[in-house]
């Protein structure tokens, strides 16, 4: 079965590609054609919905290819930057995916697909559908939800809301401030949080269970972490952004926090970053 679901998350891949190929051929679409961003990025410590995946810096490049139809292909990727799970210089995330963005009734919206692979690691690769709508307002409120459609097979909700601030600088870019909070179905919260799976064992250099210690379990739904993040984009002269950024992330549900300490990890991660972004 879940070789049945990479194949599915792989043909939507290659399909939606073809799609957008096609479109990019049709003459009544704006003659501006196809875009592309590149973003690298560098954290301090990555940390994921609220997971410590990697405990020292990592580097984190990303590639988007748009067309102006609103459909979007994405690779990203992230590589250990130190030996603290003896992959230093490797590649050990690579995910893809396949968005389009619309606007119906003055909200935007978005759904696609994303395929997370994780090459020189023991980990499994696993897919996710997802979908989301910004609310718009002086907080921009979105909502978004993650199915995993083959290694948790649960749903994952987020809760955002961002605003940019004006600083007292002049010329100076603005503040940017945004809160996120999720929620994880009891499957999701099984695969990615209960007895400090597998996946998290591999790619973290605390993790060091004794043999035979008995590890908590979640067996339920849950309000999974909170992240809270500051940025201040820069554009510089030649048009290149420069975004320097800071985030906090908690983890809320008091039984995940008991299988994460019981697994030598931090329940709260402070990370810095930045990220250099062009495009043409």
């Amino acid at each position: 079965m879940k070789n049945i679901m990479r194949l599915v998350c792989l043909t939507a891949v290659i399909c939606l590609l073809s799609v957008s190929a096609a479109f990019a051929q049709e003459p009544e679409l704006p003659s501006t054609g196809l875009s592309t961003s590149v973003d690298l990025g560098y954290v301090s410590q990555y940390i994921w919905r609220g997971i410590p995946l990697n405990t020292d810096p990592a580097f984190q490049p990303s590639i988007t290819i748009s067309h102006p139809s609103g459909l979007s292909f994405n690779l990203w990727g992230s590589m250990d930057t130190t030996n603290i799970a003896g992959k230093s210089g490797d590649l050990t995330e690579a995910d893809y995916t396949l968005n389009y963005a619309w606007e119906t009734k003055g909200r935007e919206m978005n759904a696609g697909v994303s395929c997370y692979t994780y090459p020189n690691t023991t980990d499994s690769g696993t897919s996710e559908i997802f979908m989301s709508m910004c609310f718009g307002g002086t907080l921009a409120a979105t909502l978004s939800a993650n199915y995993d459609i083959d290694e948790a097979d649960g749903y994952y909700l987020t809760l955002g809301v961002g605003h940019d601030c004006a600083t007292a600088w002049k010329k100076a870019p603005k503040l940017g401030l945004s809160a996120k909070v999720s929620y994880g179905s009891d499957k999701f919260v099984k695969y990615y949080y209960n007895g400090y799976s597998e996946m998290n064992k591999s790619r973290s250099a605390k993790t060091a269970i004794k043999p035979g210690y008995y590890m908590p379990q979640v067996n339920k739904s849950a309000f999974t972490d909170v992240i809270l993040s500051v940025s201040m984009p820069y554009t510089m002269k030649n048009g290149m952004t420069l975004a320097p950024n800071v985030n906090y992330t908690m983890i809320i549900d008091s039984d995940i926090k008991d299988v994460m300490k019981a697994a030598r990890e931090d329940r709260n991660n402070f990370f810095a970053g930045v990220t250099l972004s062009t495009s043409f």
